[in-house]
């Protein structure tokens, strides 16, 4: 699926990805997707700033925190500083403990998850941030 697709009459909801193992990142796109969302990808967090502020629609950044050439707390806080980005809606996702939640938050981040994702708990962060399944809105 591509960004701003449309689905009988409605747009589907863009996810972004913000996640430097490609594995992990593939399996979260998957999962994304079956939840009935577009998703985007990007390796670091300088590729999730610059993708965010390319996108026209965008609902939801699932961000890494440790990631190559700039992390997803600074990522956080240039979008957070950003007028385009600033009310979309960022889930730090970490294997670190819940000891960098408290960051995350500071950094703008909405929620925190802990790695590894599971289908429910992503799923659970999809009906929480984004209008997925049939709640597409509406054109």
């Amino acid at each position: 699926m591509s960004k701003n697709q449309v689905a009988n009459g409605c747009l589907i909801p863009v996810v972004l990805i913000a996640e430097d193992h490609q594995g992990i990142r593939q399996v979260t796109k998957l999962l994304v997707e079956q939840e009935g969302c577009s998703a985007i990808e990007a390796a670091n967090g300088l590729e999730a700033f610059q993708a965010a502020l390319s996108l026209k629609q965008l609902d939801l950044i699932l961000m890494d925190i440790e990631m190559p050439i700039m992390d997803g707390l600074e990522a956080a806080r240039c979008l957070r500083h950003n007028d385009c980005t600033r009310e979309v809606p960022i889930v730090a996702v970490t294997s670190h403990d819940k000891q960098i939640r408290q960051e995350a938050i500071e950094a703008g981040c909405n929620d925190f998850l802990e790695k590894p994702l599971t289908p429910e708990v992503l799923r659970d962060a999809l009906a929480k941030y984004v209008n997925s399944g049939t709640n597409f809105r509406f054109l």
